[in-house]
């Protein structure tokens, strides 16, 4: 790309039954087409070892283009400060924290958590749970050490989440955890899988629940708080057991457990809760207004706004309802004030939010 196309050939000959290949002896130099930019040259021996030198203690990549140019070989430019970055990620993808780390490649991966002792050496040895690495279909790793299952897996409350960006491979990461009584969140495990589905999130769950279990550590959670993703609540049922209904009936009321979904201790009837993250919950919310409440000129838009600011104050009071009772009263009042000015916007948050994932307000 960027040069003219070579006039330069070789011939294949047929000899007598035998193919050759005949070079001409002049070979002309290449041309450039006029206007497309010179390539920079790769970097050289020198400027990668810096390059990854500098990386593997952490330099900002800056510091690195200034110790290049103050030692000669390498002058600022734009090329070579993207030669630099790429230099960079190539040499921190095969190392992490100065260490060797499992790199981009499966079969890396595979290594990397082979390499893990098992059983930890100590409480603070990372190791792996549970692992499924068959080469040619779905995978799953997944880490803890002792120390965060001791100290965290005794909380009722558990609670899951993917995101991306968080390892050093460009796979979805899984973080399962716990929170402490003042809401802050507590790692149990983290790992990544090639599928967000329940069978992955359902495996981290499970390998801490046996690991507990063969441990003699307390870890009976009831309670499920995550984002309303169905492979969190499948997980979680196939696990630990199913949940009561999230729903409120027509009345406004919860509808009642049945039997399959609660068991009895001591005498005391107790079924596992799904709560649906309130922050995607409001998230949801904020979407759905932008579609409903819309102006309709320049001149409605301060109107808009304020609409918009009153039904999320209205959901706001809603959710610091601690009393069932009274939740499902404020529902019934909130949604008939709202049905005679915005009908559409109170059927979406009754059939999305109340009469199925109501217990978003029980955070």
């Amino acid at each position: 790309m960027g040069w003219q196309r070579c006039p330069w050939t070789i011939n294949i000959v047929n000899d007598k039954g035998q193919y050759l290949l005949e070079v001409p002896t002049d070979h002309p130099p290449h041309q450039r087409i006029d206007g497309q930019p010179i390539k920079a040259p790769s970097l050289s021996t020198a400027a990668k070892r810096i390059v990854d030198e500098d990386a593997a203690n952490n330099v900002p990549p800056w510091k690195t283009m200034r110790r290049l140019d103050r030692e000669g070989i390498l002058l600022p430019s734009d090329n070579a400060r993207k030669q630099v970055y790429n230099r960079r990620y190539a040499s921190r993808a095969k190392t992490f924290d100065g260490e060797n780390g499992p790199g981009k490649t499966f079969h890396e991966l595979r290594s990397y958590v082979e390499s893990l002792p098992y059983p930890p050496t100590d409480d603070t040895q990372a190791f792996c749970v549970t692992s499924s690495l068959e080469l040619h279909g779905d995978y799953y790793a997944y880490f803890s050490c002792v120390s965060l299952l001791r100290n965290y897996a005794d909380s009722p409350l558990l609670t899951g989440d993917y995101t991306m960006g968080l390892s050093w491979v460009g796979i979805p990461t899984l973080q399962v955890g716990s929170h402490s009584k003042r809401g802050s969140f507590q790692l149990l495990a983290i790992g990544y899988s090639s599928r967000q589905d329940s069978a992955h999130v359902a495996a981290a769950m499970r390998a801490i629940k046996e690991w507990c279990v063969e441990n003699q550590i307390v870890h009976e959670p009831f309670i499920l708080l995550a984002d309303s993703a169905g492979c969190f609540s499948s997980a979680f049922k196939a696990v630990h057991g199913p949940f009561i209904p999230d729903s409120l009936d027509s009345d406004y009321r919860l509808v009642p457990p049945t039997s399959a979904s609660t068991s009895t201790t001591g005498g005391l009837t107790q079924g596992n809760i799904r709560i649906h993250c309130h922050v995607h919950f409001r998230y949801n919310i904020n979407k759905a207004l932008n579609k409903y409440i819309k102006p309709s000129n320049t001149s409605e838009t301060k109107w808009a706004e304020d609409e918009k600011k009153r039904f999320r104050s209205a959901i706001a009071f809603l959710q610091n309802i601690s009393s069932e009772r009274h939740f499902g009263i404020a529902c019934q009042l909130m949604t008939a004030a709202w049905k005679r000015h915005h009908e559409d916007l109170v059927k979406y948050f009754e059939e999305n939010w109340l009469q199925r994932k109501c217990i978003w307000a029980q955070g």
